[in-house]
């Protein structure tokens, strides 16, 4: 199933192009009278649903539809309105242009010349949630990693290139897996200023523990100490954008820029690491967070 969604929180105009067999079974099963129509010369089926109308059709032209109904909406309403594609585990990815939000749930990944071409349509998104549990796989340097939001739900997939190849603002992975190396590779990439210039927040959990000793993984970064540090980072959780969370990271360890000054704190457990840039000075830094004293063994 793919809904199209101008993103207005208030009206929500929303379709949804279902294939035909599927949606007549729902039909049926949920007692929602099916129209015969015709749509831009093809002939289908629709429905009202709840707070969205559904358009059936065969397969071959699911496509043909979705993209003369979008083109349609897109001229009438212009780009200012938040377009949203929302792609479910029966769907199909399309060719659309100007998306700004992208939800994608596979239960089997298309190839990823296929991912790559729809990316490639929509590409600098604002947004895009992407969650499987099956194998996937981008082409190096992937229009998905100039998402400016990007976040990955993969049971144990590893997103090591994900995360080296990402030039947006905030890259949220859950139960991935990603190696040290790559690890120490991204840190050392920011801190040289070499990449990453534009990221801001970073938030990795594994699907399982694998990182044995932090503390050691923490030695050959070469991190900071300072005291307790607490990150607020908005974020928006899901395609609706009323979704947006505030979340806090808490560290005790920080790198520096070697080109700006600036400071990144750090947070590593044996199943997560976190990153985040505070776009302010080592010196600025340490007077909020000073490291705690120690206190003296003398009477």
């Amino acid at each position: 199933m793919i809904s199209i969604n101008t993103g207005d929180d208030d009206l929500k105009p929303v379709v949804s192009f279902s294939s035909e067999d599927l949606i007549l079974i729902r039909a049926v099963r949920d007692g929602i009278e099916v129209i015969p129509i015709n749509v831009f010369g093809i002939s289908s089926f629709c429905c009202m649903r709840s707070g969205y109308f559904e358009i059936m059709a065969n397969e071959s032209n699911i496509q043909t539809l979705l993209l003369s109904f979008y083109n349609y909406v897109h001229e009438f309403l212009g780009p200012s309105p938040e377009y949203q594609l929302s792609v479910e585990p029966e769907g199909f990815l399309p060719k659309i242009k100007n998306v700004n939000v992208t939800k994608l749930h596979f239960r089997q990944c298309p190839r990823a010349n296929v991912l790559e071409e729809y990316f490639s349509c929509s590409p600098n998104q604002e947004c895009v949630f992407f969650k499987t549990w099956a194998q996937f796989e981008f082409i190096p340097q992937s229009k998905i990693c100039d998402t400016n939001n990007l976040k990955f739900d993969c049971l144990g997939q590893p997103t090591d290139q994900i995360l080296t190849d990402f030039n947006g603002r905030s890259l949220v992975l859950e139960l991935t897996s990603i190696k040290e190396s790559t690890i120490i590779e991204f840190v050392n990439q920011w801190r040289s200023n070499r990449k990453y210039q534009n990221l801001e927040f970073v938030h990795i959990n594994l699907f399982r523990e694998s990182y044995e000793d932090p503390l050691e993984l923490m030695e050959e970064i070469g991190v900071k100490e300072n005291g307790l540090a607490v990150y607020h980072f908005k974020n928006r959780l899901d395609i609706e954008s009323k979704s947006i969370t505030s979340i806090k990271q808490k560290s005790w360890h920080y790198v520096v820029n070697e080109s700006t000054g600036h400071v990144a704190t750090i947070s590593i457990g044996t199943d997560q690491f976190h990153f985040a840039a505070w776009r302010i000075t080592e010196k600025e830094f340490l007077v909020g967070h000073p490291i705690p004293k120690v206190p003296s063994n003398d009477a």
